[in-house]
């Protein structure tokens, strides 16, 4: 039987202080996983608003030729099968990160 002075954490015994110590420790972890996840996708969503503001606008608009103003061969007169490969591949590239973050939710 345990008295007032010690708690059992895991399979040590801790005194009061010790105890306190743990406790704040595994605070200071929670609060920093938190602060990482805060911080990951917030530069995610600034990624994605550049990928939307650079390539998705101007494919919604028809003016595909903006493209090249980010990527020097991103778009290519009369080369359909690689315009389209490249506006496929930035669209999966905004789905992908913006459903990033769902892995990061603890279950």
């Amino acid at each position: 039987m345990q008295n007032n002075e010690t708690s059992n954490c895991g399979a040590a015994l801790l005194s009061k202080d010790g105890y306190i110590a743990v406790k704040k420790a595994q605070t200071l972890l929670s609060w920093s996983a938190i602060s990482w996840r805060s911080v990951l996708i917030f530069c995610q969503l600034i990624f994605v608003t550049y990928l939307i503001s650079a390539y998705a606008n101007p494919a919604l608009s028809g003016n595909l030729v903006l493209w090249n103003g980010n990527s020097t061969s991103a778009f290519v007169p009369n080369g359909r099968a690689g315009n389209t490969a490249f506006g496929m591949q930035v669209l999966l590239a905004i789905i992908m990160i913006l459903g990033g973050p769902l892995q990061l939710i603890p279950a």
